[in-house]
């Protein structure tokens, strides 16, 4: 007799009660060891056309009630062909599904699938995952969104993305596919499951963890495409269980989690960490992981992220096919105000939502500092200057830090959205650039790290020192001109002791160093101190070391050097018309103004172009981050303008 809805609901009950059920059916069982978690008898009758398909193939989900579809896989042998149904069910019923996260992979060389009647083409990756984990004797019961949502249709598209984080969430389990498990899975898992009991001040017991075998197969894992799609990080951080799964190898997710508190602790000791977890971690490329356990576990902790902080801390590390995916994708971990003003909709054009959804984060924050996010990533001519560039954000591989600060404190937040293309802001002029000298490797190294100090930002300092008396000199001494220039270079963040004294208090916020070592270590590392300079030293079986001198001052020469190389790429050093200094954006042109607008933490360059302006980026400028200038200029009644960029 075929397989119905309502006696695979049944069976379904009674398997969470851990009991044989009363029907006709009563030899069919429940394997508690199947990753599937249900086990039916298999029917010749029973198969691909048991449930009756609909005309259109799919049929209509009624977007007023809590309706899904479910994917129910037919057992087989691993490399039998998938035959599988598609049912129409409610969340929050009886119903005990999984959920697949995976990626799609490569469309154009498809597999296919016998699907409610229908040969269907599917992705090799999705084939692959639905052979591993199908059970030869039991059916599979799984979501899965390339399947479960009719993706030709944009409606019903945009309403199933908004019932994304309660699928996730009544899921029995995510099941995490990275791939197939190849030789050395099972070892790598392995030494996962007894890394968080390993004693990491024991010797002994971290000496058990040393396997190049495993450093190897771990990259391999962390390599895997799907720690950059981004609908898997609300799929994992919504998950009340997560496996992750290699071929047909298990482990559950929290072994990862351990991984990656781990790597944070290798991190954060630097060179006082234990050599023998020196050589497990220091290989591994782990920042997605970190950066998704991080996700998860503050979600958990603390609840509903805002979706604009969510987006800053994935911007560069994600990856969407769909550039809307970047904010619809991350929607089920945010809070009601931004589900509500950001409903999905694949209705809206691309080039609309994006204008829509960076006008939303910038109003739901009275901030406009998301729009740092897209000032490394050019738009084509015909888009606003202003808007990121959301679907090239994966592009930069080693983004420039946040330049962070409170200059506009006190000034009124203002934005009008005149077309698709234009905004208006308000704020005041501080002065217009008159110099720029941009960031550039010195001729026959590989990269900016492969020098010890860049000639450019040597001749930084001595156009600078050339400059005065030409221009108003706010600084008015040499020590004061230095200590500007110091805080130029590192965007204003201080070195800090545990920059110079590893600490394995993963958190720990440690003092500043005070602004005259600073000065020192920065005019050592420029060459002005004589002999105190930073120097590279060959070591015995390869590899260098840097040290600057016997003055405790010179050690922090190289964590200066690396704070600064962090913030001057892909920058330029400018000076403006009243004296002051800054470091922005590498498009900045002599004749661009400085302004304080009103909702940004930075300075910004704005360029005047045809009676309006365009966006240019922020900038750090020295004397101008906290604010505290502008207050008796609102005592004299100080009023602010309005700009009109496009």
């Amino acid at each position: 007799m075929p397989l119905s809805f309502s006696k695979l609901r049944r069976l379904l009950r009674h398997r969470s009660r851990g009991q044989p059920s009363d029907d006709s059916d009563s030899d069919m069982l429940w394997d508690p060891d199947c990753p599937s978690g249900i086990l039916l008898q298999p029917d010749e009758e029973t198969g691909a056309r048991a449930i009756a398909v609909h005309k259109d193939f799919y049929g209509n989900l009624d977007p007023t009630k809590n309706e899904i579809r479910v994917l129910v896989v037919k057992p087989g042998k691993p490399g039998a062909p998938l035959v599988g149904t598609l049912v129409k069910a409610g969340i929050g019923g009886e119903l005990h599904f999984h959920a697949l996260s995976y990626t799609w992979g490569d469309p154009s060389n498809p597999r296919y699938m016998m699907l409610n009647g229908h040969e269907v083409p599917i992705t090799k990756n999705l084939a692959k995952a639905l052979d591993d984990l199908r059970q030869s004797k039991g059916y599979l019961v799984i979501w899965v969104d390339a399947l479960c949502i009719n993706q030709k249709d944009n409606v019903e598209k945009s309403h199933q993305v908004r019932r994304m984080k309660d699928i996730y969430q009544s899921a029995m389990d995510v099941l995490i596919w990275l791939g197939d498990g190849s030789y050395g899975v099972a070892e790598a898992f392995q030494w996962l499951s007894e890394l968080p009991n390993t004693d990491f001040s024991n010797e002994a017991s971290l000496n058990q963890l040393l396997n190049p075998q495993v450093v190897h197969e771990l990259q391999r894992i962390l390599d895997s495409p799907w720690w950059r799609r981004v609908w898997i990080v609300q799929e994992l951080a919504l998950a009340r269980r997560a496996l992750v799964c290699c071929g047909r190898h298990t482990l559950p997710f929290e072994y990862f989690d351990a991984l990656a508190q781990a790597q944070m602790r290798f991190l954060r000791s630097g060179a006082s960490v234990n050599l023998t977890l020196n050589f497990m971690l220091s290989p591994l490329d782990s920042q997605d992981l970190v950066m998704l356990c991080d996700i998860r576990n503050r979600f958990r902790d603390q609840g509903p992220y805002n979706l604009a902080e969510l987006i800053q801390a994935t911007f560069f590390r994600i990856q969407a096919t769909d550039p809307r995916d970047r904010f619809y994708g991350l929607l089920g971990l945010t809070t009601k105000k931004d589900r509500e003003g950001l409903d999905p909709d694949y209705t809206i054009g691309k080039d609309d939502l994006l204008v829509k959804g960076t006008v939303h984060l910038i109003k739901s924050t009275h901030s406009f500092n998301v729009l740092q996010l897209g000032e490394q990533l050019r738009q084509s001519k015909d888009s606003p200057s202003w808007l990121p560039g959301w679907d090239q954000g994966t592009k930069v591989d080693k983004p420039r830090p946040w330049i962070e600060g409170n200059a506009a404190q006190g000034l009124p937040f203002h934005l009008d959205l005149l077309n698709s293309h234009e905004i208006v802001v308000s704020g005041l002029d501080i002065a217009k650039v008159v110099s720029v000298s941009k960031f550039q490797a010195d001729a026959g190294t590989k990269d900016e790290w492969s020098t010890l100090c860049p000639t450019c930002v040597k001749d930084w300092h001595k156009h600078l020192e050339a400059m005065k008396g030409l221009l108003p000199d706010p600084y008015k001494s040499q020590s004061s001109m230095d200590a500007a220039f110091s805080r130029t270079l590192t965007g204003g963040i201080p070195v800090r002791e545990s920059d110079v004294k590893p600490t394995e208090n993963i958190g720990q916020q440690s003092k500043p160093y005070d602004t005259e070592r600073l000065v020192d270590a920065m005019r050592a590392w420029l060459g002005l101190t004589p002999g105190s300079e930073l120097q590279r030293f060959e070591i015995p079986g390869g590899g260098f070391v840097e040290a600057g001198g016997s003055d405790f001052s010179l050690s922090l020469i190289s964590p200066f050097r690396g704070q600064a190389l962090r913030h001057v790429r892909c920058r330029s050093f400018v000076i403006l018309s009243n004296g002051c200094i800054g470091l922005g954006h590498d498009d900045v042109c002599e004749g661009d103004v400085a302004v304080l607008v009103g909702g940004s933490s930075a300075p910004i360059f704005l360029r005047p172009y045809n009676g309006v302006y365009k966006w240019i980026g922020a900038v750090y400028i020295d004397g101008y981050m906290n604010g505290s200038w502008l207050n008796p200029l609102q005592r004299l009644g100080y009023w602010v303008s309005k700009y009109r960029i496009c």
